[in-house]
């Protein structure tokens, strides 16, 4: 029939469609979200090395600096003391060390030169945010400078000598006076919690006049952190970003995308009344908070070369009178319980997607779960697989439902084997007749093909959470699996090459080949359905999972273990659902559904029933239906056949007049 061969080329093109869909997904997703390579900076002075930021006196650099302050001029502030020349020997360095942090300090402007973020289950190996300089200090830019709106005074107190004013375990003062101008004072305290620190700078007005710093919106002065983060974690699939919070709500700016203006003027953005300002990236946070009201967030320069911070606004001072400003300081890993002991609305910068607020939520409602488990057993590995295992049993009414779509169908094997036999040879009368199979066995063929696609977003937040969690940072499993966020790595060979969608090879990865090898045994224990077996639907359907366990042959190690265990688990819940042969002819058009069956939906129904009455005519088992209003031999209300009779007794009815007579 006709409607026949539209609803046959309506369902062809449907599974046609549901194919391109989950391909044009998996190339989207391992577009956006497969890591990218580790970018490897090449050492200095080795062709296409970056030189080094430098911030000097009667130079001005690129990048972030330059877009501040001008060096100050000591024509136009004659209290400067002169530059130093070097620093003498390394007992000029002191330190600060907890349990969390250990910061090496120079007294070159009083900064930051190390800050090396420690690890209790690796406490040999730190991991240092700092970009180092191969330049002298009083060449280099360091964190936790200060950038004076007054332009004789610049940055220039970043390169002049502070004398350390008092140290201890905890905490550590320097100092730098400028007779008849003003005395600084920075203090840096670790007060305990994970990560963070408090600095306090204090300006004392030693002038005999007022001194007023900054101009309306125009701060006083803004301690910085520069020229950049160095994280090592950029190929996790999270940019490196800048965040700030004002009004409670947060905004940020890729570093990637901070670029310069028309003019060739370096990005520079500041936003007054702000809460906070931090970089974010993978696996660590630099954040300031100014303990003060009317604090600015300002970012400003380059990617790999940029200064952020916080400013105090306008400030005025009358001789001899000292302003004292704090600044809450954040250094360390993205760990929700980290930053929440920071203060409360840091966390709120920790996304893994910044776009998907539903995936977002997700991903973190498995990190939880995940460290819930690992509350119980102090193993991240053993956590995947059991946060495999619950997520395999939620997504399970749409995995029996796909298992048994496909087990339905392959019960039907024989009778589609008697129609290649009848109608091989016309491949479109093949198909119509497959459909009409499939139609009356009430089977959808691509109902195999929906659960997999519903599951993909599940699987994108997994991917997320496992390579990006901080908590899978250097976590070890077992054997040789020492790191969890890392490709598993049993074997350096002695060459490095790169393979189009694998990436570079450089190491034996064994998990990426054990998850190969199962999901083929998945291929082969799973039942395809037969509308997807012709030769061409059937090699992407094989190359398919070979392609994908390509793509994960770099993948973490918390990843791969997450594919082997679900497909396992898939493996083994496929060969204990059954499937009878009632279960795959469901659907029996000539008669009426058993009690208790699923009765099959109203249009589906009726075209059943139209197919029926079409078969009965064409065969003479149902006469035509006689139209209301009409006898078969006579108009209705005659009561009489040919003959004057009712066609029954073959007697002449009577009627009213007739009675009459009587």
């Amino acid at each position: 029939m006709l409607g026949d061969d539209d609803d046959n080329k309506r369902m062809a093109q449907r599974q046609l469609f549901m194919v391109m869909i989950m391909t044009v997904a998996m190339m989207l997703f391992f577009q956006y979200y497969m890591p990218k390579p580790v970018q490897q900076p090449p050492a200095p002075g080795t062709p296409g090395a970056t030189a080094p930021l430098t911030v000097g006196p009667g130079a001005v650099s690129q990048g972030a600096a330059s877009a501040t302050s001008a060096v100050a001029d000591p024509s136009k502030w004659p209290y400067l003391p002169p530059v130093p020349d070097a620093i003498e020997a390394e007992s000029d360095y002191p330190v600060l060390e907890n349990q969390y942090l250990r910061l090496v300090f120079t007294p070159i402007g009083g900064r930051v030169k190390e800050a090396n973020i420690l690890f209790k289950s690796d406490t040999a190996h730190p991991v240092q945010l700092i970009p180092q300089s191969a330049l002298p200090d009083t060449q280099s830019t360091y964190p936790f400078g200060l950038r004076f709106s007054e332009p004789a005074i610049g940055n220039a107190l970043d390169f002049r000598r502070f004398e350390v004013l008092d140290k201890t375990a905890t905490s550590l003062t320097f100092r730098l006076t400028l007779p008849n101008a003003f005395v600084i004072e920075k203090t840096f305290t670790l007060n305990g919690k994970p990560n963070l620190m408090t600095v306090k700078v204090e300006y004392q007005n030693l002038e005999p006049v007022p001194r007023v710093l900054g101009l309306d919106d125009i701060p006083a002065y803004r301690l910085t952190w520069a020229p950049d983060v160095l994280s090592q974690d950029a190929y996790r699939g999270i940019e490196q970003s800048v965040v700030w919070r004002k009004d409670n709500e947060d905004d940020f700016v890729l570093t990637s995308a901070m670029e310069p203006d028309g003019n060739g003027a370096p990005y520079t953005r500041s936003i007054t009344d702000a809460e906070w300002v931090a970089t974010r990236s993978a696996y660590f946070f630099v954040a300031m908070k100014p303990e003060f009201e009317r604090g600015q967030a300002w970012a400003t320069g380059v990617l790999k070369n940029f200064e952020f911070g916080a400013g105090v606004p306008r400030t005025e001072l009358a001789p001899q009178a000292t302003d004292a400003r704090e600044f809450s300081v954040y250094v360390g890993p993205s760990r929700i319980g980290y930053l929440d002991q920071a203060w409360p609305t840091l966390a709120t910068a920790h996304r893994f997607f910044d776009t998907v607020d539903p995936l977002d939520w997700f991903a973190k409602l498995l990190l939880r779960m995940l460290n819930a488990f690992y509350s119980i057993i102090p193993n991240y590995g053993i956590c995947i697989i059991l946060l495999t295992v619950v997520v395999r049993m939620v997504m399970f009414p749409l995995t029996l439902k796909q298992i048994r779509s496909m087990k339905r169908m392959q019960l039907l094997a024989p009778e589609m084997e008697e129609l290649k036999k009848k109608y091989g040879d016309n491949p479109q009368e093949m198909q119509a007749k497959t459909m009409e199979m499939y139609r009356e066995r009430n089977i959808n063929p691509i109902g195999g093909c929906l659960p997999v696609l519903f599951q993909l977003p599940v699987f994108i937040a997994l991917y997320r959470t496992f390579s990006s969690a901080f908590e899978l940072y250097r976590a070890p499993f077992y054997g040789w699996i020492t790191d969890l966020s890392e490709p598993d790595r049993l074997y350096r060979f002695g060459w490095n090459i790169t393979v189009p969608l694998v990436g570079s090879i450089e190491y034996l990865n064994i998990l990426p080949l054990i998850g190969a090898a199962v999901m083929i045994l998945s291929m082969k224990l799973t039942p395809q359905p037969q509308a997807m077996q012709d030769k061409t639907q059937k090699m992407l359907l094989t190359f398919m999972p070979v392609m994908f366990s390509l793509m994960c042959y770099n993948f973490s190690s918390g990843i791969n273990l997450y594919i082997i265990t679900s497909t396992l688990i898939g493996i083994l819940q496929s060969s204990l659902i059954r499937v009878t042969k009632v279960d795959a002819v469901s659907l029996d058009t000539r008669k009426k559904p058993t009690a208790g069956r699923k009765r099959m939906h109203w249009y589906d129904a009726a075209q059943a029933k139209k197919r029926l009455f079409a078969k009965e005519m064409k065969d003479g088992s149902r006469r035509p239906a006689i139209k209301p209003g009409k006898t078969e031999n006579g108009p209705a209300g005659s009561g009489t056949g040919a003959n004057g009779s009712d066609g029954k007794s073959g007697k002449r009815p009577k009627n009213k007049s007739s009675a009459a007579e009587d």
